[in-house]
């Protein structure tokens, strides 16, 4: 009697009893709590087995996987995950977000503009117009592809909701592209006429999709796939047919956005940036508190301001416009409904619960658009690959294949060794022998190029296209080379010591900025044309290597006009350096119309060169000079000699 006493007290026994069994003294409403949570877990794990079920049907493909976490829709490319929102899942229900699976499962599977260029005057802006224009892109695909998806995607387009009117007009209008309903509502004047220009371009654009079925290019279509998408990939990068269909659809829809939706979206944009800058400059002590609003990441307050304030008339003088931008472009990117938009890559960080010590496995790489030398190159991959093996034999001597012995292995035996192998079994190791390539011709190449500012527009892509033809193939075949500008001075952009690496290929890459004085670190004179010292200068170096035969190239499209020369120094300079080496063959090529005078400085010239002739006539000079110093040993036509 005691124990059942002591059993049912607040003494010893009745404690050591509560740390046994802790529910025993649990209040009801925790126990209720408890059960919602067990519930709650139970509809969760119900809810992803449907949506992950329904991920692996529409994407045909088991391995696709669903997962829920705070914030923004995403898809992970590299685990093939889609990432559902936890909000709207908790919100909205299964069955909604079923719909935004289909849709986003639409975006996983033809959504590509993350790979190609949008010409935008804020780039992230830009991309986020265009994330809007794709829902009915990816919308009008899945509903093709699955008739029964169509109506939940109907269902989503009937949702909507209020966008703040402090939001900039720019994103407005993207939130309207992507949830028609919401654009409905109520918006500013300009978004509604924005919203009414570009419905029928609007409507449009989501017709630019690959066919559901999948069915690969044809012929036709792979060719434009590598005149139009191949040069805004990746280098070396060749996709599957299906997926170049893919990227010819986004292709042909960034095409049809930007002639005839983003320009009306970026008037947006620049109105926004101007009523900013005016906002700001009506009264200058509003900019350092916009400042600090920007730095803390609130620039919607400013934005909330200024709408307040109402209609202003713009500046004569943007002289904050660069603060204007970055405020429009924070509170644009800050105040966006992610929900509404497409979100491709990985989540934000913590936005998943997973264990932070687990391997986050792979990841994709970061794209960056392909350098102006990769696209030049890309537009001359076939003819440098045809250079290259044209020269190849120009490149090599007219010799028979040489015969050395002495080899383990070979193409036959030397029968002396093997007499001597019959005396010392140790020569096993040098029985063979095998035919060995001649040594190449000893041959140095320097091209010079004109970056004056008359080689500007098409000339000076036109001098890019001829420097990576030539720089290309060269280096290809093993030739020492160098190239090099000139303006009032030389320009270094690949020399004889330097690797050619992509150092060299980005200074290469920047010949038109420099033709225009803007390029970054430059010399930037393009008022001077120092034709005579500059070639002096560059013959030096050329002669400075050891080589039986040496080519200077230099492309010009005007007269000597100098700093620190006049147009005697040229004819005098290049009198010198035909003079100085007979090895040494000087060629001169004028780019563009009415540059016969061209020949009167450079006996060995070419004038009048088409501008997109350029890289033609530099590979049949380097090919025709070789040859014919080739052919007769290094002691041909002497360098001066005309051949015009």
């Amino acid at each position: 009697m005691t124990s059942s006493g002591g059993g049912t007290g607040d003494g010893d026994g009745g404690t050591s009893g509560s740390s046994r069994s802790p529910r025993r003294f649990e209040s009801a409403s925790e126990e209720r709590a408890h059960a919602a949570q067990r519930e709650a877990d139970a509809a969760l794990t119900d809810d992803l087995r449907r949506l992950r079920a329904l991920a692996a049907g529409l994407c045909q493909d088991a391995r696709v996987g669903v997962d829920v976490a705070p914030g923004p829709w995403a898809f992970d490319r590299a685990s093939r995950t889609f990432i559902v929102s936890a909000e709207d899942l908790r919100a909205a229900g299964v069955d909604y977000c079923a719909a935004v699976l289909a849709r986003q499962v639409g975006h996983a599977k033809i959504s590509r503009h993350g790979l190609l260029e949008i010409a935008f005057a804020d780039e992230e802006l830009g991309r986020l117009c265009v994330d809007a224009l794709e829902v009915g892109r990816a919308d009008a695909w899945i509903g093709d592809r699955f008739p029964g998806a169509r109506a939940w995607l109907e269902r989503l387009d009937e949702q909507g909701e209020p966008i703040d009117p402090a939001l900039p007009d720019v994103v407005a209008f993207a939130i309207a592209c992507a949830a028609p309903m919401s654009g409905r509502f109520g918006v500013r004047a300009s978004v509604a006429q924005a919203l009414a220009d570009t419905f029928e371009a609007r409507q449009a654009y989501a017709s630019f999709a690959p066919k559901a079925t999948g069915t690969p290019p044809t012929t036709a279509a792979r060719a434009r796939f590598r005149l139009e998408v191949a040069p805004q990939l990746p280098k070396g990068l060749l996709p599957p047919a299906a997926e170049q269909a893919t990227l010819l659809a986004a292709s042909a829809a960034l095409r049809h956005a930007a002639a005839e939706i983003l320009p009306v979206a970026e008037a947006l944009y620049w109105d926004d940036v101007d009523a900013m800058q005016a906002y700001l400059m009506e009264r200058p002590d509003r900019i350092p508190w916009a400042r600090q609003r920007l730095e803390a990441n609130d620039a919607i307050a400013v934005m909330r301001q200024l709408r307040r304030r109402g209609p202003l008339t713009p500046p004569q003088q943007g002289w904050v416009e660069e603060l204007a931008q970055a405020l429009v472009a924070s509170a644009a990117l800050a105040a966006l409904p992610r929900r509404v938009l497409i979100r491709e890559g990985l989540p934000e960080a913590g936005g998943r619960d997973a264990d932070a010590t687990a391997d986050p496995g792979p990841r994709p790489s970061i794209w960056t658009p392909p350098t102006p030398y990769e696209r030049a190159l890309e537009r001359l991959r076939d003819q440098v690959e045809a250079l290259c093996r044209r020269l190849e034999a120009a490149l090599l001597p007219s010799r028979r294949l040489r015969r050395r012995d002495g080899f383990p292995s070979g193409r036959g035996i030397d029968l002396r060794r093997l007499f001597a192998f019959e005396a010392d079994p140790r020569r096993v190791g040098e029985l063979w022998w095998r035919p060995t390539i001649p040594d190449r011709r000893d041959v140095a190449v320097l091209l010079l190029v004109d970056l004056s500012g008359s080689m500007s527009g098409a000339k000076a892509e036109a001098a890019l296209l001829g420097t990576v033809l030539l720089a290309e193939t060269l280096d290809r075949l093993n030739v020492p080379f160098a190239i090099q500008g000139f303006q009032d001075v030389l320009v270094p952009l690949c020399g004889f010591v330097q690797p050619f690496d992509d150092a060299a290929r980005s200074a290469i890459g920047e010949i038109p900025q420099e033709i225009e004085g803007r390029r970054l670190g430059g010399n930037n004179s393009p008022s001077y044309n120092d034709d005579g010292p500059c070639l002096l200068e560059a013959a030096g170096s050329l002669l400075g290597q050891s080589a039986l035969q040496r080519l200077l190239i230099v492309v010009s499209d005007g007269r000597p006009e100098g700093r620190r020369s006049l147009p005697k120094d040229l004819s005098a300079a290049v009198a010198t350096v035909c003079s100085a080496d007979p090895s040494l063959m000087l060629v001169g090529l004028g780019l563009g119309p009415q540059t016969e005078h061209v020949r009167q400085y450079y006996p060995n010239a070419t004038a009048n060169v088409a501008v997109d002739r350029l890289a033609d006539e530099i590979a049949d000079r380097l090919e025709r000079v070789l040859l014919d110093h080739l052919r007769t040993g290094g002691a041909g036509p002497h360098p001066g000699t005309s051949r015009h």
